[in-house]
Parts: C-alpha cells; sequence; structure tokens
C-alpha cells in the first residue's frame, strides 16, 4: 500500500470517527422518544383524567394484544387501534361520569393507575386480582342499577353504534 492510499483509508476513518458522536446523539433522542409515553394521571378534573387514562389504556392493550392482534387478517387489525378504542370510550362519556360518586372516582383513579403500572400478563388478566378494580365494578354496577333509564340509553347507543359500523365497513360485518 502506497502512502496516497494509506492517508486515504486513515483520512476516512477519521471522517466516519467524526459522525459517531452526533449518530450516537441521534440514536439516544430516537431510544428515548420510542420509550414508553408518560400519561398525566394526576389531574385532577375527573372527566380529564378519564381521558388520559383512557389514552394510556387503549396504548396499553394495543401493547399488550399485539401478539395476538397479529393474528388476525390485515382488514381487522386495521380496525383495532388506539383511535377506535379511544372512540369507543369517549362515547356517552359525560352521561356515565354523571352517575360516578367520589367513591367510584377514588376508585377509578387507583385502578386504572395500578392496571397500567402491571406488565402485560397482569394487564390482560385483568382486573381479577386488584382489590380496586374489583370494588369499582361492583360499586358501578350497582350505582347504575339505580339508573335504569339511562342504561338502556346507553346500550341503545352502544348497540345502535355497532350496526351503524357493521353497517358502514363491510368488514367488520364478517367478525
Amino acid at each position: 500500500m502506497n502512502r496516497t492510499t494509506a492517508n486515504r483509508k486513515h483520512s476516512s476513518r477519521l471522517e466516519w470517527s467524526r459522525h459517531v458522536p452526533a449518530l450516537l446523539f441521534a440514536a439516544l433522542t430516537l431510544a428515548v422518544g420510542c420509550s414508553e409515553e408518560k400519561y398525566n394521571l394526576d389531574v385532577a378534573d375527573y372527566k380529564q383524567f378519564h381521558l388520559e387514562a383512557g389514552r394510556a389504556m387503549c396504548a396499553k392493550m394495543q401493547e399488550c394484544y399485539a401478539p395476538f392482534l397479529r393474528t388476525l387478517r390485515p382488514e381487522f387489525q386495521r380496525k383495532v387501534d388506539e383511535d377506535s378504542c379511544m372512540e369507543a370510550m369517549q362515547q356517552d362519556l359525560d352521561k356515565k361520569l354523571a352517575v360516578h360518586t367520589v367513591e367510584i372516582q377514588q376508585l377509578s383513579r387507583v385502578c386504572y393507575s395500578e392496571l397500567l403500572q402491571s406488565n402485560c400478563k397482569e394487564f390482560i388478566v385483568g382486573t381479577v386480582f386488584i382489590p380496586a378494580c374489583q370494588a369499582l365494578m361492583e360499586k358501578t354496577s350497582a350505582e347504575f342499577q339505580k339508573y335504569p333509564a339511562l342504561l338502556r340509553e346507553l346500550n341503545h347507543n352502544s348497540d345502535e353504534e355497532r350496526l351503524h359500523s357493521l353497517n358502514s365497513d363491510p368488514a367488520r360485518a364478517e367478525w
């Protein structure tokens, strides 16, 4: 190898080594950007809490159910995403929250916080092993029983939404 070729190779290595810090910085920035998104569950406003917790729960469901979702046909995979989860969660949210007592609100905050801190195995099993979630289900069920007209309306709206989505989207009708 002559001196000119050796200088070019050495120069090339030096050129590449100048970019290493920038590449490392970019990789670290991307890694931090792709890390688990943080949600603010400490908001005082209960509706805002539900919107934030709902967003977090939808993201957690996508993460934990990803192995199952990958087994679905592509047209179904496109229908099961965070946006459709949020739409379902927000449907009649004000009416649902109006029934929540202070005790239900406290249990809801504890239940969602514990679910979101759980690993995917625990999350998939769900509320079975979380006492606050068990109590939340019991209290919420009992409270909604006091409002049969509201319960019928919510169920009716849910049924109409399902029917509308089936009529407007043939891929969903195959489910």
